[in-house]
């Protein structure tokens, strides 16, 4: 049951082994007991469209609204997804007259909920099921008469299982895994498609012998994924979206190693990931070249990447006997790891105050994360908003707190000017509303909206052109689709 504050939470946070070290801990701001609605320049957030008509049929576990939210061009196109099993495809620029839906499938089969791949030029990829094709590919122009089939991928009403959309411009690469029998084992294909069905093709068949990862990295250089088997360990690989460029890159461990975290650094050029061996966590970084491709650091604890900023990469780390989280760096260049700080949890004394790592981002030269602390019970104590340079001193939480249910955990997404947007409240407990952070408390407040959001629990922020996408709980009494400038801003 979707509780007040809105989805699930995946709490992503390890234990470490052994006590932080002793550090001035970084401040955690004071904060007076209301944050007042500051107002927004130049524009809060409005919504766009009523897209769920009221007395839309909801359960206990399942809320329509709208989802998947992708920039095609500067054009929103996201699906409604309802509970009898219809689906609609809907496309907006920002304004109600051009929120129009795209195509709808009709609801004879449960399941059939639109998922968002990729954009293809000025053409959207999606998938949903069809009863004489099962849950395939599909692309539209943006018109009923240009949404079709792109491919039956596997004949018939099976389905594809398909995943890692990479888009190039002209063609769009993607993984498609399907069932080896005798014996079971899954199968790992590499395929283009340039959005007609002639042009949708295998480009590398990768065998039934590894595994695919379901994390990877986009660089500037090509996409970076990685295969496991128990006869070659865990390996990098790197495609360019050719054939030929399709190659092994380098053996990671000679084990079967999850990659936990996986980004870029600032300048896109350079993959970062870490893997997790045991306990143990290593720090990677690859430019898709075996020589570039190199272990910066190890721990002997779990550990969580934020990102990097400028000549480091950062982590974190949760001590379960002190019940702090502590923040560190690894030098991109090699040479070292280092402590930055420990997080100041007023709560420690206390049983079962856990702080956890629930989402982060970068932006503007800042990482901002979310860090909840547990309590014996489901829900959390709070859930603040972290933002550092990547130096204890301006290493602090900002004033409010994020969802503390443990049905939701907002996303913290990075918008103009060097900020970010999430869900938050003026409390602990209080229900979640658009919240926006420049990295200090005086530009850490509620966004204003039209009409008045009081209960809103926001959630799939999304860039779309120069504005913010985001469905949020109305004064319908439903989840409509909103939006925001991208560079909105809050000041006294």
């Amino acid at each position: 049951m979707r509780a007040k504050y809105g989805l699930a939470v995946f709490c992503l946070g390890g234990w470490g082994c052994g006590g932080a070290p002793e550090l001035e801990p970084s401040p955690l701001e004071s904060q007076p007991s209301q944050v007042a609605t500051l107002a927004c320049s130049p524009e809060g957030a409005r919504r766009v469209k009523v897209v769920v008509p009221p007395g839309t049929p909801q359960s206990p576990t399942f809320t329509p609204m709208p989802t998947g939210i992708r920039d095609v061009q500067g054009t929103a196109y996201f699906s409604v997804n309802l509970r009898d099993g219809s689906a609609t495809l809907w496309k907006s620029q920002g304004t109600e007259a051009s929120t129009a839906p795209v195509k709808a499938f009709s609801a004879t089969s449960p399941g059939r909920n639109i998922s968002s791949l990729s954009s293809l030029d000025s053409r959207f990829l999606f998938q949903v099921y069809t009863e004489e094709y099962g849950r395939e590919p599909w692309i539209t122009d943006g018109t009923e008469a240009g949404t079709q089939v792109l491919k039956d991928l596997t004949p018939g009403s099976a389905g594809s299982a398909l995943s890692q959309f990479a888009s190039y411009g002209t063609f769009v690469t993607f993984f498609r895994t399907w069932q080896v029998m005798d014996p079971p084992r899954l199968q790992v294909e590499l395929w283009r498609t340039d959005g007609s069905a002639e042009g949708t093709t295998q480009l590398v068949n990768l065998g039934v012998l590894s595994t695919l990862s379901p994390s990877y990295v986009r660089t500037s250089h090509g996409h970076l994924f990685f295969l496991s088997s128990p006869e070659h360990g865990t390996a990098l690989w790197r495609t360019n979206g050719t054939s030929g460029g399709t190659v092994f890159v380098k053996r990671l461990d000679a084990n079967v190693v999850p990659v936990v975290d996986a980004g870029i650094t600032e300048d896109g050029s350079t993959g970062l990931f870490t893997l997790r061996d045991g306990v143990n966590t290593e720090v990677w970084k690859s430019d898709g070249t075996a020589s570039g491709t190199v272990r910066l650091e190890s721990f002997g604890r779990e550990m969580r990447m934020l990102g990097s900023l400028g000549a480091h990469v950062y982590l974190t780390n949760a001590d379960p006997v002190t019940q702090r989280m502590g923040l560190y760096r690894v030098a991109l260049a090699g040479g070292g790891k280092a402590t930055v700080t420990v997080l100041e949890n007023p709560y420690a004394d206390q049983e079962a105050a856990f702080p956890s790592l629930q989402s982060f981002t970068r932006s503007g030269g800042k990482l901002y994360f979310a860090v909840a602390i547990s309590t014996p019970g489901p829900a959390y104590r709070v859930v603040k908003l972290w933002v550092t340079d990547g130096t204890a001193a301006q290493t602090r939480a900002m004033p409010g707190s994020l969802s503390v249910s443990d049905e939701f955990s907002s996303s913290v997404h990075p918008i103009d000017g060097g900020g970010v947007i999430f869900a938050g409240a003026d409390s602990a407990g209080s229900y979640t509303n658009p919240w926006v952070s420049y990295g200090t408390n005086a530009t850490t407040a509620e966004v204003t909206a039209t009409p008045s959001l009081v209960t809103s629990s926001p959630e799939g922020f999304a860039r779309v052109g120069g504005s913010i996408y985001f469905t949020a709980m109305d004064d319908t009494g439903w989840y409509q689709l909103w939006a925001a400038p991208a560079n909105v801003s809050c000041t006294p």
